[in-house]
């Protein structure tokens, strides 16, 4: 290619340098704002656009940020009492992004970004070539591994000739934000983004890239969803599975209970610090031991050792005042539940594995027995206070050893946070209740302490909008199989013949298993927002944990994209579930990355977010934004760098936004490329259904009968 005169390209002076930003006066001669040169024509000093500093042997690349004209007039040198006609001097303030580097042996060229020279004062100032533009753009990329991770989302408006392209693993490895004002078009980039993935040219079909879509306005079913003339399904693009309920009627999402932790089951429930944590933390780990198959001992050991646990409570702080009297009687019914939990486990002590032991228990126990005998109405002397703590170290120490002896033996513990089945009438019903009789034994007041707990309880096994999660039936290797459904994990060979509550609802989509599922929308618009923040955070930690298990690390990576996420990654937490929510989220903001796990924010209020998160991402696409506040807090955790590019954030036109970060070499506008069929995001046609005599009307029969969970409705009656 003809070398262009570098006189030729010259458009200014740089007159004032400032960090990061310079100022450059244009030439006399640049009149307009388009330069030819070498037959093409060339933008100047137009917002966006490019321009290059020569400094020494290398090429600073700047972007225009701003514009100024000022009116002046001169004087003549011959006669200072003359004045001539005013001249323009027209200025623009520029960031400077990075810099074009030549490798010294192979000559060739590329971006950096960052500034390792600066210009001087007077340093020529040049407009951007078609070269500087392939370099920028990366246009012709020779470096095969770096060609294959660049994905094409869109158009630059200012050089329309050139794509847009982001880094998929810096865009996905270092989390990412979309963001914009609502109807600014982030739903279509978030299609766009996984569409320019899933269509990737040397990608084979992408077999192994899975997207969780955390759907709450129910907008994504249609943007992966061919229909045919009659609005049938005909495609479901990518193997896209919807994952959603219908109404209050638990039917494709199913949440078992017993995949929450002890944190889940503090957000949800809401526990006091007093009485009511221990009892329930308590009560659901019996719950756990009692239904599953291979904890039979485990169940008697817990059972053992609360019982020791309320006597060794008594005799430490015995009664006080009128209350004394009845201590040794207190104590002696105490150990005569201890010997009922023998008797009643005795029986079976050769499968449980503990005879040795079960005989060990009985004489220490019975011992313990004899040291409460007494008058009826004897207090606890300190005599029997040192006789009977003497004989709980002796069972504490004993329960230690066939504890480990469960360890070795591979059965394990269970305990609050392992995900096994129990029935949650049954904790409700049986196991709640004798934890609050063996906890009121020393404590009366316990059982007023834990009513408020039990209301609640209560109230979200009988509220139908919680069936989905406190009414799961047992699911054969549940866990298992509930991964295998969300996270789209070769469904044929995971799901099976296991017979889980959401086959049907699975069938209406895939009559077989598919080998895998490309991406997974998890449709919340019917879920509660009692529970909306629970649920996000419970899913994503299970899938946190579930990529911290896979060898070796990171091999399998994990897209989660959280649409309008400002309802539970909230900057300000109020409630225990918002903050339960945020803690998770947080989490894999910080920690994910390492293990494959990626965060892609959408959000129409930046401000609302957690800083946290926001912060850890290292990728944005920007949309409108016309809130000082958004766009002030935007500006707060991006590179000051970037950050003179926001102002124009306000007047971008749909469709069009900003990309900044690690994703891409320079910052970018971009018009992000169409998307057919779009996602079900359309703004309401108020003129077209008001004029149209034959509009649908809401059968309001049908919505109040649901809305009011009542089976009056008739669909034989039809309606209005």
């Amino acid at each position: 290619m003809m070398q262009i005169n570098r006189s030729d390209r010259e458009i200014g002076k740089v007159t004032r340098v400032k960090t990061y930003n310079a100022q450059v006066e244009l030439s006399k001669e640049a009149l307009s704002y388009t330069k030819s040169s070498d037959g093409d024509l060339y933008k100047i000093g137009v917002i966006n656009s490019y321009v290059i500093l020569p400094v020494g042997s290398e090429r600073v690349v700047g972007i225009v940020t701003s514009l100024d004209m000022l009116e002046e007039a001169e004087s003549s040198y011959e006669k200072l009492k003359m004045l001539i006609l005013p001249t323009s001097r027209r200025t623009m303030w520029i960031s400077m992004i990075g810099t074009i580097t030549q490798n010294p042996i192979t000559k060739s060229k590329k971006f950096e970004y960052g500034i390792r020279q600066y210009p001087e004062l007077n340093n020529p100032v040049w407009h951007a070539t078609k070269d500087d533009l392939d370099i920028i753009f990366e246009k012709e990329v020779k470096d095969e591994n770096r060609k294959n991770k660049l994905i094409s989302i869109g158009k630059s408006p200012l050089f329309p000739d050139y794509n847009v392209k982001l880094n998929m693993d810096e865009f996905f490895g270092k989390h990412a934000a979309i963001l914009g004002n609502t109807g600014s078009g982030k739903s279509c980039t978030v299609t766009a983004i996984i569409d320019s993935v899933m269509n990737h040219p040397n990608g084979n079909n992408m077999p192994n890239a899975h997207f969780i879509i955390f759907d709450t306005n129910s907008e994504y079913e249609k943007a992966f969803t061919e229909y045919d003339e009659n609005g049938q399904v005909e495609k479901r693009r990518y193997n896209r599975l919807v994952i959603s309920n219908e109404g209050d009627e638990p039917t494709g999402f199913w949440m078992p209970h017993w995949f929450m932790n002890g944190r889940d089951y503090e957000a949800f429930f809401r526990p006091g610090e007093g009485a009511q944590g221990p009892i329930l933390h308590r009560a659901i780990v019996n719950s756990k031991l009692r239904s599953s198959n291979f904890s039979e001992r485990v169940h008697f050991l817990e059972v053992l050792e609360s019982s020791i646990n309320g006597i060794q409570g008594l005799v430490e702080d015995p009664p006080t005042g009128n209350q004394a009297s009845f201590g040794r009687s207190n104590l002696r019914e105490q150990v005569e539940d201890l010997l009922e939990v023998i008797e009643r486990y005795e029986q079976s002590s050769e499968d449980l594995g503990l005879q040795g032991s079960m005989d060990f228990y009985r004489e220490v126990i019975e011992e313990m027995y004899e040291a409460s005998q007494g008058g009826q109405y004897a207090q606890i002397t300190p005599n029997v206070r040192d006789r009977v703590l003497s004989k709980v170290d002796s069972i504490r120490r004993q329960i230690t050893n066939d504890r480990n002896e469960e360890v070795e033996t591979g059965n394990g513990l269970i305990g609050i946070d392992t995900p096994t089945y129990y029935d949650f009438d049954e904790l409700i019903d049986t196991f709640f209740p004798q934890e609050v009789a063996r906890e009121a034994r020393t404590n009366p007041t316990v059982r007023n302490w834990v009513s408020s707990l039990v209301m609640r309880l209560n109230r979200f096994r009988n509220d139908p909008r919680y069936k989905f999660l406190f009414q799961a039936e047992p699911i054969e290797k549940s866990l298992e199989t509930f991964l295998s459904y969300i996270l789209g994990i070769s469904p044929n060979e995971y799901q099976e013949g296991k017979d889980a509550p959401w086959d049907n609802h699975y069938e209406n989509q895939y009559s077989e298993y598919p080998e895998q599922h490309n991406v997974t929308i998890l449709d919340f618009s019917e879920l509660s927002s009692d529970v909306l923040e629970n649920i996000t955070a419970l899913i994503a930690r299970l899938i946190l944990e579930f990529v911290q298990k896979i060898k070796p690390r990171g091999s399998y990576p994990i897209v989660l994209v959280l649409e309008e996420a400002h309802h539970y990654i909230p900057a300000h937490a109020n409630l225990e579930r918002q903050v339960r929510a945020r803690e998770v989220f947080e989490r894999i903001a910080k920690e994910g990355r390492k293990y494959g796990l990626s965060l892609v924010v959408a959000s129409q209020r930046p401000s609302e977010l957690s800083r946290t998160v926001l912060a850890q991402c290292n990728s944005f696409v920007v949309h409108r934004i016309q809130n000082p506040d958004d766009k002030e807090y935007f500006k707060s955790v991006i590179s000051s760098i970037d950050r003179d590019l926001l102002d124009q954030l306000p007047i971008l036109p749909q469709q069009q936004a900003l990309v900044l970060g690690d994703c891409v070499t320079v910052p970018l506008q971009v018009k992000i490329n169409d998307v057919d069929p779009k996602p079900d995001s359309d703004d309401p046609e108020f003129f077209k259904v008001w004029s149209d005599p034959d509009a649908n009307i809401p059968n309001l029969r049908e919505i109040c009968s649901s809305w009011e969970m009542s089976d009056d409705y008739d669909t034989d009656e039809g309606g209005n």
